[in-house]
């Protein structure tokens, strides 16, 4: 009550306006039960001003905020020393024992708080010594936690801290070497990998787990190198075939070893080396190429790669002689040109695939080496090619037929044109005289009621009416009374459309000189068609104008039909190759079914260097050749 009966005082004062002094505050916040800071108040008072000590209340007041100041103090630090808080704590239990030496309750508390927070200081100097102990001994990551146990009583131990941070900055080290030797795992790198764990064990020898697993992987090794032993030894004793998958299964398990990919080079290389003198360049190829594969860098294993795969290409090459075919032919000159364009397509499209020989008479390509023939050849008679050698193939185009058809629609048009033009009264023109009229009388009005108001109003009415009427006799002014009205007449006229048509047959036949088989015989078709217009009647001055009729010769059709026409013999004839090829990849699946895989691989070789890679209809074919090539084995 007597708190109460002070901040009403209080109150009253502040509103009377009196001055607040020192115990007044100090009234305020033993009001507001700050007991300690009101208890400091009333003392800093009672020192400046003597005469309070005869003040009942003053002495009552101060009375009571130290007893309560004590109490504050005392709660306060158990609380505080609950939490561990000890430094804090044992500051309340002293402020409350600076109060009231004789409060045994704090007196108990301070003893306790001084005994907890020695018993705490010592286990953190405990968990330092076994912190120093862990990093002596490289152990960082048990030194890390105990050092941080350390902190955690004493987080202003800097000896802790900086040992933490050499602690962290070690395993950050550890987990470097460790994750560089998780990437050179996965892509069995198998010695940067125990490098790495080497390393790693150098900053945390007692590592379980890294040691572990560079255990492991040294037995990876291990078992590599007693792989490659073996297939050593299989080889030496004429085992090959085992010998072969016991060092691919030595460099499958570990892909860097140098012994077991050399061993596997120097083998390949020299089975290839066998066959090539035997002349089984396919097998050869085979061989060698796996080698390659091996050791990608052998310029020596390259070059000769390359010239088997030419060695190849030169014995399954086709030589394809495009023979003029004059005497056959119903349009020598569309025959000639027809020869010189496909010529040209095949030497572009096929170089790699083809020998296109010069267009030359047979008489005179009979003579050449090329195509080694005994005596004058009939491009219609198949049977004479029998005593030819080697993979020829003689192309004999003639246009079968050639037409030309021209055809004409007449379509009647009409266009209409301005022809002249007629006055007309202006609306506008009109509307604009209705609009002065209705403003005359507007100003005539406004005039007649000013005139009342004297000078004044003969002013007023100038300015209010004046204006408009100026506006739109002046508008009146610039529009016109009448306009032109535009007439329009119709002019018919005629467009021609031409259409001229061409039609081109050629017939090819395709000849095997090695056994005088007709591998085609075909006549393709080529059409062509140009358009254009001509005008009769034309009008130029209303924009119908004159047009030259088209297609005065045939020279545009024959043009566009050559192209045509070239398309479709390039496409014919190279269906009719393609079934040349397919001819050798049946005869190696048949050879394969047997069990002839040397002969089948030469064959697959055959195939895989006469075809073009742009061929989508062998796409299949050549997919399965090389498969087999890749992967066969020979006895």
């Amino acid at each position: 009550m007597r708190v109460l009966v002070t901040l009403l005082l209080l109150l009253t004062l502040g509103c009377s306006g009196k001055k607040v002094t020192i115990v007044d505050e100090g009234d305020a916040l033993l009001g507001s039960g700050k007991y300690c800071e009101a208890y400091q108040k009333y003392r800093k008072a009672e020192t400046e001003t003597p005469d309070l000590s005869n003040d009942q209340q003053f002495g009552t007041n101060l009375y009571f905020a130290k007893k309560e100041c004590v109490t504050a103090s005392y709660r306060k630090g158990t609380e505080l020393a609950a939490k561990k808080e000890y430094d804090a704590a044992i500051f309340q239990f002293k402020r409350a024992l600076s109060l009231d030496r004789n409060h045994k309750k704090s007196l108990q508390a301070l003893q306790s708080a001084f005994n907890q927070r020695a018993e705490l200081l010592n286990r953190s100097v405990d968990s330092f010594k076994e912190a120093e102990e862990y990093a002596a001994k490289k152990q960082w990551r048990l030194a890390a936690a105990s050092y941080q146990a350390a902190l955690k009583i004493n987080p202003d131990n800097e000896k802790a801290q900086k040992g933490l941070d050499e602690c962290q900055a070690q395993a950050k080290r550890t987990q470097e070497f460790l994750d560089s030797a998780g990437r050179s795992l996965a892509d069995k790198k198998w010695r940067a990998a125990i490098d790495d764990l080497k390393s790693a064990l150098d900053n945390d020898p007692e590592d379980q787990e890294v040691q572990a697993k560079l255990a492991e992987t040294q037995k990876i090794l291990e078992n590599a190198k007693a792989l490659y032993q073996k297939g050593q030894a299989e080889i030496a004793a004429k085992k090959n075939r085992a010998g072969v998958k016991l060092l691919n299964d030595a460099l499958a398990l570990d892909p860097e070893q140098p012994e077991a990919r050399e061993a596997l080079v120097g083998y390949y290389a020299r089975c290839g080396g066998e066959l090539e003198e035997q002349g089984k360049l396919g097998g050869s190829v085979c061989y060698l190429k796996r080698a390659l594969g091996l050791a990608p860098a052998n310029e020596a294993l390259k070059k000769r790669v390359a010239s088997l795969e030419q060695g190849i290409r030169d014995r399954s090459v086709v030589t394809l002689a495009i023979l003029p075919f004059k005497e056959y032919s119903r349009d020598n000159e569309l025959s000639e040109k027809l020869q010189e364009v496909l010529k040209k397509r095949f030497t572009e499209d096929d170089q790699h695939l083809l020998r296109v020989v010069n267009n030359k008479p047979i008489e005179q390509l009979s003579q050449e080496k090329d195509i080694p023939m005994e005596k004058l050849v009939d491009p219609k008679d198949p049977a004479v090619f029998k005593g030819l050698k080697g993979p020829q193939a003689i192309v004999a185009t003639k246009v079968a037929s050639f037409k030309v058809s021209t055809e004409k629609k007449a379509e009647s048009l009409t266009k209409s044109y301005q022809s002249g033009s007629v006055p007309k009264p202006n609306p506008e023109y009109q509307a604009a005289k209705e609009k002065l009229a209705a403003a005359e009388a507007a100003d005539a009005a406004t005039r007649q009621v000013a005139g009342q108001f004297g000078a004044f109003g003969s002013l007023l009415a100038k300015g209010v009416s004046g204006g408009t009427v100026a506006a739109m006799r002046s508008a009146l002014a610039n529009t016109p009374e009448y306009i032109d009205e535009p007439t329009f007449a119709t002019w018919r006229y005629k467009v021609i459309h031409h259409i001229k048509h061409g039609t081109l047959g050629v017939s090819f036949r395709l000849f095997d000189t090695a056994t005088g088989t007709l591998l085609g015989e075909s006549t393709v078709n080529a059409e062509a068609e140009l358009t254009g217009e001509s005008v009769e009647h034309a009008n130029p001055e209303i924009g119908i104008e004159e047009k030259p009729i088209p297609f005065e010769s045939d020279d545009e059709i024959r043009g566009a039909i050559i192209g045509k026409g070239v398309d479709a013999l390039f496409k014919g004839i190279t269906q009719a190759l393609s079934k040349y090829a397919v001819a050798r990849f049946n005869n190696a699946e048949k050879l394969a079914a047997q069990g002839k895989h040397l002969e089948a691989a030469e064959n697959y070789c055959d195939f895989i260097y006469s075809v073009s890679e742009a061929d989508t209809d062998l796409a299949a074919l050549l997919k399965r050749s090389r498969e087999f090539v890749e992967t066969v084995e020979f006895d």
